[in-house]
């Protein structure tokens, strides 16, 4: 799904490195952080390094919660779902 996304955007390079956490597009920088249950995502624009937005999974036990700040964006079932969604929400709704 992920690329899709990049191909339809005409983004087709991105770089993962492990050793500081992020994901490397183009055009933005998405960060993550595990603590216990949630992930954090946040994403930071290459052309002025400005914050964008972030976006946290909440792990319930019988469900994924997606929230941007207080506000519940999306309830999933799946991890995959979990991550698709957040990623999505980063590259797609933040500009």
């Amino acid at each position: 799904m992920l690329n899709v996304k990049l191909n339809d955007n005409q983004q087709p390079k991105v770089n993962f490195n492990k050793e500081e956490n992020e994901i490397s597009f183009p055009d933005c920088l998405v960060s993550f952080k595990i603590q216990g249950s949630v992930l954090s995502l946040r994403k930071v624009l290459k052309s002025n390094y400005q914050v964008a937005g972030g976006i946290k999974v909440f792990d319930t036990g019988l469900s994924y919660h997606l929230k941007s700040g207080a506000e519940l964006i999306e309830e999933v079932e799946t991890i995959s779902e979990a991550l698709d969604r957040a990623l999505s929400y980063l590259l797609l709704e933040l500009k």
